[in-house]
């Protein structure tokens, strides 16, 4: 189909090609003056004179509750979609994460899955969020967190924040009710965060922060962090270290006095800056 009037060559004309949602405007100009026009979405492309999509939305599979050209969940006041691709899920019991479809500029979520690995969904059909507001940079397709330590990158271009690694283990404590340990590492700030492998941690106890990935690659290690989760614990208990903390800290000053020690919880109050750090380096 062709469309007549379209002409971007005029003479001295500077047209803006970042419309809609911030997505580059693409055409293709005829001999005869006429063109195709459409919005690169990444993912598809959308005609923005007929006010269609090229193509089906890609993951129109697994999204079996809406149209197969929809936009945004069909609910564009409350949501964007920039490439039409997004999310993970997490199998709880291997501890794998997989990549639902292709990156996105937005913060990334773990979706609720079945024992088959099957997406959850709410009656109204909406999926099933287990830990949302991911700062991109941190999940990658084929990570596991239960089996293996694993060492993020902080503070660069693409990159996740110091605060955003902090908020996503605690995250997913609180979805697995198990206490999960990790590191910092650099020098005159933290470059680097690990995380270790939560398989065998409990609610109330966590082994590796698996800053052995840290050490290999020559870095300088700070200081630990472990997390307590927030559900079916007392305030008073999950904001103070326990006994075998403080030992644990103890043992470790003994070798690099230089060390800190943090303690990662939910905040006291709504509204508070999340997560809810306590160092625990001297005292208690």
């Amino acid at each position: 189909m062709t469309m007549a009037g379209i002409s971007h060559k005029a003479a001295g004309e500077l047209k803006n090609r970042f419309k809609y949602n911030g997505k580059e405007e693409q055409w293709e100009e005829f001999s005869d003056g006429s063109g195709l026009e459409w919005m690169d979405y990444g993912a598809r492309m959308y005609d923005n004179q007929m006010g269609r999509w090229h193509m089906i939305d890609p993951l129109s599979e697994k999204k079996h509750w809406l149209t197969t050209n929809n936009y945004g969940s069909n609910n564009p006041v409350l949501n964007i979609d920039p490439t039409g691709l997004t999310d993970f899920t997490f199998n709880r019991k291997t501890g794998e994460v997989t990549q639902i479809g292709a990156k996105n500029d937005q913060p990334d979520r773990i979706l609720k899955t079945n024992r088959k690995g099957e997406v959850k969904y709410k009656k109204e059909g909406m999926a099933k969020v287990a830990v949302d507001d991911i700062e991109k940079g941190i999940l990658k397709n084929g990570m596991n967190f239960k089996d293996k330590h694993n060492l993020i990158t902080i503070g660069g271009k693409d990159q996740p924040t110091e605060k955003g690694v902090e908020t996503f283990p605690l995250r997913l404590s609180d979805y697995l009710g198990v206490e999960i340990k990790g590191a910092y590492f650099g020098e005159g700030g933290t470059t680097h965060i690990s995380f270790g492998a939560y398989g065998g941690n409990t609610f109330t106890q966590s082994f590796s922060a698996g800053h052995v990935e840290g050490l290999r690659k020559g870095l300088t290690l700070n200081g630990f962090f472990h997390t307590h989760p927030s559900t079916n614990i007392s305030t008073s208990d999950r904001i103070v270290p326990s006994k075998r903390d403080i030992e644990t800290r103890d043992e470790a000053l003994k070798l690099m006095p230089a060390l800190k020690f943090y303690l990662l919880t939910a905040p006291l109050a709504y509204g508070d800056s999340y997560p809810f750090k306590i160092d625990y380096t001297t005292g208690f």
